[in-house]
């Protein structure tokens, strides 16, 4: 099993400073159309609303992926692999960071078929896919900015 958790500060040195309901609002919008937020994702189709979330299909580097995306509003949106070689969750979280700024903490639990527990190959992965996630993090706060900067996300 691959266990990753980071936290990348949202506000550090950017403009325009966003606040926690458009960090939120963006990961909406990500969890409804991650095309337009994380690289790799080349089209989603969302299969069925739930009143907690939804079941989405997502076509990741050519393979099809189902996931269960849960909200846990206004703080976090969890997605959890139903199918494909990489099964588990992926979690973005709206925290606080120790001095009280606005930061975005992105955990993952991954269990990769073939791949055997604790070996070379896992950590490798887990070092590949911690890179990954962490550049689709840091790529969703950009994307949020860029839409409150041209005006098409408020609070």
């Amino acid at each position: 099993m691959i266990h990753v958790a980071q936290t990348v500060a949202v506000n550090a040195g950017a403009e325009p400073k966003l606040d926690a309901a458009q960090l939120w609002h963006g990961l909406v919008m990500k969890a409804e159309d991650p095309t337009r937020f994380v690289r790799g994702i080349a089209a989603c189709r969302i299969l069925e609303r739930l009143p907690d979330g939804l079941v989405r299909e997502v076509d990741l580097r050519g393979t099809a992926v189902r996931e269960r995306i849960l909200y846990r509003e206004p703080e976090c949106v969890t997605f959890v692999r139903l199918n494909g070689a990489e099964l588990g969750f992926i979690r973005n979280e709206i925290v606080r960071d120790a001095s009280g700024e606005l930061a975005l903490r992105f955990t993952f639990d991954l269990e990769i078929a073939g791949v055997a527990p604790g070996s070379a190959e896992e950590k490798s992965l887990a070092a590949q896919r911690a890179d990954d996630y962490r550049a689709a993090v840091e790529g969703t706060v950009a994307r949020v900015r860029e839409l409150v900067r041209e005006g098409r996300l408020a609070a």
